[in-house]
């Protein structure tokens, strides 16, 4: 067994104007009857031991102290109201190495906040004294991990190794105490509503009830889980570093008109295609940007190879040069222009492509409608189908065919089949639609840059023309800089592609390790030794079941769930349309089958359970006498199960005969004056 402890003592103090008050309630092995009437301060110690340890935070969230008044403003003593100046909780508790410690945290003090816990390990209360304790915090960030926290010793202390868990903002925290004590202390006011009543959401732990059920269970389901979701939190952001891929790889390619080839929507595809590149619009087609770099490159060495020629050599080659380029203007703008027109009819076909799918799906679902209705037996489907309208109840006829020939129309059925094909059809046009638009767009973005060009080539030739003859040609030094500048820009950016492919790579196998790891840990968290134990949990509350004499459901009828280790009934929790009463027994039957598991195989259970007011809602006398010697079995398990309770005494002692217990008895109340 994996942890353990034993609540040897607590007791309470009281300091007042009137002298000191206290009790001290001591505990052993097997089965403790704490008997005190209401009011008497029962509750008090149970809510005492629970504040000790620092595990308030079970209760609510709420840092106000979960003591009555009587430890923290005023007692009564024989009708008089007395104020109190300090009070505190030390409780005795023992491990299974046999190390006891002793644990006290003050209730009201002026001098010490209600935040300290002060442990000496190795004492007994009555070896406290004036001895110097450890300082630890409680109810403060890091008090579960930290060195100085007091759950970080506690859980030291009982040999737990708590685990790690995800919350809901997507980070991760330890399985606090807090979110595992309710399976072993049930409070008076709220615990009793159902299993795991006042299990604490204000941690923000996922699926919290079934991560504490797995850590008590010791079961590998539990790291199996973790491990799943873990992996699926990483797959998810893996996906989202991908998609950044995507969107850096079309906005490299936007910066020069061009197009990305080869980068897959999803990395799990990733190498299944050749390399991707970058392809740029050149004249009428498209070309890959790397071969484009390399013509640049060989032009500019011709360019650089030769002597800049003055105007007055290549004014002819000038003047043609530039009624060439005014043609290859005046074709630019009308091929622009037809292109712009390509492409507004281009989306004009997208949307009515969008329009008839909407369509399509409101006839899918109408017919689905339909076929349902039929099936249900609906005497509006049967009237559609015999072609008369449901509304005037005239004659309709369901097919525009002349009606001299007999034409069978189809079934709904054969409707549903036929609709879900055309919308088959329409999302692959809307697909290829979407892309040939995509296209076009960075084809037309590229005829409006040459455009942008030509017009600026014409500028700086018409330039060079009326510039002195003798001087250098103007227009082919501009041609030389704007080729070398281009090709900087392009080579940078090819470089870019270049670094996010080597990333892309990296990201696509890091999926890969991933989903295969994922598959590793398959779909089935439990393990062998995990079934048995739920195995023997199920058997152990079923024949509780029976021996309370539970009525609402028969109890053989009853499982506990694979998904959430619950009791359930025909896949839902069971707590629905069960008595009052019932739902007591079955939190008795459960809480126990958790403390009898832990005596079969190994788990992270404490042994130990302590219920304050067990008998809820009139449960049957019977019901409660067989709990009471189920519960007693404790001792010879070397566990530990502590009753708090008001039952009718002569009642209670009749039904404890025989049955192996200690017996603290509050003859008063609880807390009384000391010498």
């Amino acid at each position: 067994m994996s942890g353990y402890i034993r609540l040897r003592r607590a007791d309470l103090a009281v300091d007042t104007p009137k002298g000191k008050y206290g009790a001290t309630v001591e505990f052993e092995h097997g089965l403790n009857i704490l008997w005190a009437d209401n009011t008497s301060g029962k509750s008090t110690c149970i809510q005492g031991i629970i504040y000790a340890l620092g595990l308030e935070g079970m209760l609510s969230a709420s840092h106000k102290i979960p003591l009555p008044h009587a430890m923290t403003h005023y007692l009564e003593d024989g009708g008089e109201k007395i104020a109190v100046d300090e009070s505190l909780v030390a409780v005795e508790i023992e491990n299974g190495s046999g190390t006891i410690a002793t644990i006290v945290r003050f209730v009201k003090s002026n001098a010490k906040d209600s935040r300290l816990v002060t442990v000496f390990e190795g004492m007994t209360v009555e070896q406290v004294g004036t001895k110097v304790g450890a300082d630890y915090f409680v109810r403060l960030e890091g008090a579960a991990v930290r060195g100085a926290g007091f759950h970080a010793w506690l859980t030291n202390f009982i040999g737990w190794k708590l685990p790690t868990v995800s919350r809901y903002q997507g980070d991760d925290c330890p399985l606090y105490l807090e979110c595992i004590f309710p399976l072993l202390i049930v409070e008076q006011k709220h615990g009793w509503s159902g299993i795991q009543a006042r299990m604490p959401t204000h941690f923000r732990v996922r699926d919290v009830s079934k991560r504490a059920i797995e850590f008590l269970l010791n079961l590998d389901a539990y790291e199996n889980a973790i491990r799943r979701d873990r992996l699926r939190d990483a797959l998810a952001t893996t996906k989202v570093r991908w998609g950044e891929v995507v969107s850096e790889s079309e906005r490299l390619a936007r910066r020069v008109s061009g197009i990305a080839n080869g980068i897959p929507k999803e990395p799990a595809t990733w190498g299944t295609q050749d390399e991707p590149y970058i392809s740029v619009p050149v004249s009428n087609a498209w070309r890959r940007l790397d071969a484009e770099i390399r013509d640049n490159l060989t032009r500019i060495a011709v360019l650089e190879s030769k002597e800049i020629p003055r105007v007055e050599q290549v004014a002819e080659e000038l003047t043609e040069s530039l009624r060439e380029d005014e043609r290859r203007l005046s074709d630019a703008e009308i091929f622009a222009g037809q292109f712009l027109r390509d492409v507004e009819a281009e989306k004009a076909q997208l949307e009515a492509v969008m329009q008839r799918l909407e369509s399509l799906r409101e006839d899918l679902q109408r017919n689905k409608d339909i076929s349902r209705l039929n099936q249900l037996g609906s005497i509006r489907a049967m009237k559609t189908s015999r072609k008369e309208c449901p509304t005037c109840h005239q004659s309709v006829v369901d097919s525009l065919l002349p009606q001299d020939v007999h034409h069978e129309p189809m079934s709904i059925e054969e409707n549903i089949e036929f609709i879900d094909e055309q919308i088959a059809a329409f999302e692959s046009m809307k697909v290829e639609a979407t892309r040939v638009i995509k296209s076009k767009e960075r084809r037309l973005q590229a005829l409006r840059d040459h455009v942008t060009n030509l017009r600026s080539t014409i500028r700086s030739k018409k330039r060079a023309l009326v510039a002195d003859g003798r001087t250098p040609s103007l227009a082919a030094v501009e041609e030389k800089v704007r080729l070398v500048e281009t090709t900087k820009i392009v080579m940078a950016i090819q470089e870019e592609w270049r670094l996010l492919l080597v990333r892309a790579l990296e990201i696509a196998n890091q999926y890969s390790t991933l989903e295969a790891q994922l598959k590793e840990v398959g779909t089935d968290d439990l393990s062998p030794a995990d079934a048995e134990k739920l195995r023997a949990l199920q058997q152990l509350f079923v024949e509780q079941l029976k021996d309370y004499n539970f009525r609402s459901i028969e109890p053989k009828l009853v499982e506990i769930s694979k998904d959430t280790y619950r009791p359930s009934h025909e896949g839902f929790d069971l707590g629905f349309d069960l008595s009052a009463s019932d739902m007591i027994r079955t939190i008795w039957a459960y809480l126990q089958a958790l403390l009898e598991v832990a005596r079969k195989g190994d788990t992270n259970h404490l042994g130990m359970m302590i219920l304050d007011e067990p008998r809820q809602q009139q449960a049957q006398r019977m019901s409660f006498e067989a709990f009471l010697r189920r519960a007693a079995s404790a001792l010879k398990a070397e566990q530990q199960v502590i009753f708090a309770t008001s039952e009718d005494e002569a009642q209670l002692q009749a039904m404890l005969e025989d049955v192996p217990h200690k017996y603290i008895r509050v003859p008063g109340m609880l807390l009384t004056r000391r010498e």
